[in-house]
């Protein structure tokens, strides 16, 4: 859109390199209080520390926050052991996203919520989720709020996704989809009430 956008970053961190008893390479670094100024917003780093042992990944309270917005990520993942990461936001302003893109599309809003990664399973990786977005709209217009969710049916094998968005009293769009890993099929339905596709 032609315009200059601002971006500041002042990053401190401390890092060691060493072998373990199976002499793989281990990698661990310790983010410091740092900061990164973006567009007028000042999102702060809180310490933490992220160590990388071969092919698995350990994150310690990794942390940044501007005002009331946080994105938190604590755990582990991994190609060859089971692990699991948690992704948490609260109040993340996405018009920051929409910034990035080439061409813009006028999104705003605040999404909340907490995301599991689970690695590896039998048949990849798993995502459980809830997430929300409140006051959302596209280009100036009211898009109402956005729920999405997932979660893991262990009688049948299969996750259930599910995806709403309400607004002005009724559910704009809801869609619910059952996908199996095993066979990696899936079954969708997905049903409009006045969902404007403009």
């Amino acid at each position: 859109d032609g315009q200059q956008r601002t971006l500041s970053i002042c990053q401190y961190l401390n890092g060691d390199f060493s072998r373990d008893d199976r002499d793989s390479l281990v990698i661990t670094a310790h983010p410091l209080s740092s900061y990164i100024i973006f567009e007028d917003q000042f999102w702060d780093f809180a310490e933490s520390e992220i160590t990388v042992r071969g092919r698995n990944v350990q994150i310690d309270d990794f942390a940044i926050s501007c005002a009331d917005q946080s994105i938190h990520m604590d755990g582990g993942f991994s190609t060859v052991s089971q692990d699991t990461l948690s992704v948490s936001l609260n109040n993340f302003d996405l018009g920051i996203v929409d910034n990035f893109f080439v061409k813009h599309s006028g999104i705003r809003g605040r999404a909340s919520g907490k995301a599991f990664i689970k690695s590896p399973t039998s048949e990849g990786f798993a995502m459980l989720m809830n997430l929300g977005c409140d006051s959302l709209s596209v280009n100036g217009t009211d898009a109402g709020s956005v729920r999405l969710a997932s979660m893991w049916d262990d009688e049948s094998d299969k996750f259930n996704i599910f995806l709403s968005n309400p607004l002005n009293g009724r559910e704009a769009l809801y869609a619910h989809a059952d996908y199996y890993p095993a066979t990696k099929a899936a079954e969708a339905s997905v049903s409009f009430d006045n969902f404007n596709l403009a």
